[in-house]
């Protein structure tokens, strides 16, 4: 006899909120992937003819935020400049440019139905845009965050 299951819920791409400590406009019209990959460390030793395989180094990737630049919000850029103030006038770096930020999954009725929590984040890169006088579309502001975890948190 079959057995009846729960429906399975898709998530949708589109359906996603950005929650940064202190940027008060996180909204982002695009959003690159959470990556990390775990290096393999092989040992081969005398008379093995396959080797010895354990979890080596673990890296965190970069990513990468998109928004409509608007002319009175500056957030990302103020957050950009602090971590380049730091290092250029002072020579020692602070913790209080990490900070933390949420990746928050949708459902169709924007209710949250996961969240990925990024730790000690800050930014490597600012792009403000290009401007072209034959465009016929907006400014495109991009910031680079790198941080040293996430995991995935309860809703």
């Amino acid at each position: 006899m079959p057995v009846v299951g729960a429906p399975r819920v898709f998530e949708d791409r589109f359906k996603y909120r950005v929650e940064i400590d202190g940027v008060a406009h996180a909204g982002f019209n695009k959003c690159s992937a959470l990556e990390a990959e775990i290096d393999k460390i092989e040992y081969r030793e005398g008379g093995r003819l396959t080797p010895q395989k354990s979890p080596g180094l673990v890296n965190i990737s970069d990513i990468t935020l998109e928004r409509g630049a608007v002319s009175s919000d500056s957030d990302l850029y103020d957050w950009f400049t602090q971590v380049v103030d730091l290092v250029a006038n002072t020579g020692q770096i602070e913790d209080t440019f990490r900070r933390n930020f949420d990746i928050v999954v949708l459902d169709r009725d924007n209710n949250p139905i996961k969240r990925w929590r990024c730790t000690d984040a800050w930014p490597t890169k600012f792009t403000a845009g290009d401007w072209d006088n034959d465009a016929s579309e907006h400014n495109i502001e991009m910031v680079v965050v790198t941080m040293n975890s996430f995991r995935r948190v309860p809703v």
